[in-house]
């Protein structure tokens, strides 16, 4: 074996302990971060759970509050509508007995030809 030769085994031997070390080193690393990871997404999912929880326990009183909300505005609708149609059928009912007078002359000119005196 020629000297160079062995300088690169040695070197390549000596490199193996640090190696190995770094290597169960990162292992070390890997089953903590996994760990760590397993943690998070263990709180996560209870944060999530809970979360779930608050919400389904509070949709009964938000959906009761948008149905009152939405009975409100439907009352408040039909309200308008009723004042609408309560101004129209006045304004018909006026319009009409206006016109009643002119009807019934109408009505008796042609039932006694000479009019009323």
């Amino acid at each position: 074996m020629s000297k160079r030769q062995r300088i690169q085994k040695n070197e390549s031997e000596s490199l193996i302990p640090s190696l190995k070390t770094e290597e169960k080193h990162l292992e070390e690393l890997l089953v903590e971060t996994r760990g760590q990871a397993a943690r998070i997404i263990s709180e996560a999912e209870a944060g999530a759970a809970a979360h779930v929880a608050s919400v389904e326990s509070a949709l009964p009183d938000l959906i009761g509050r948008l149905h009152e909300s939405r009975i409100a505005s439907l009352e408040e609708k039909a309200e308008e509508v009723r004042r609408a149609a309560r101004a129209e059928t006045e304004k018909l009912e006026r319009d009409a007995a206006e016109r009643l007078s002119d009807a019934v002359a109408y009505i008796v000119s042609r039932i006694w030809p000479g009019g009323l005196r």
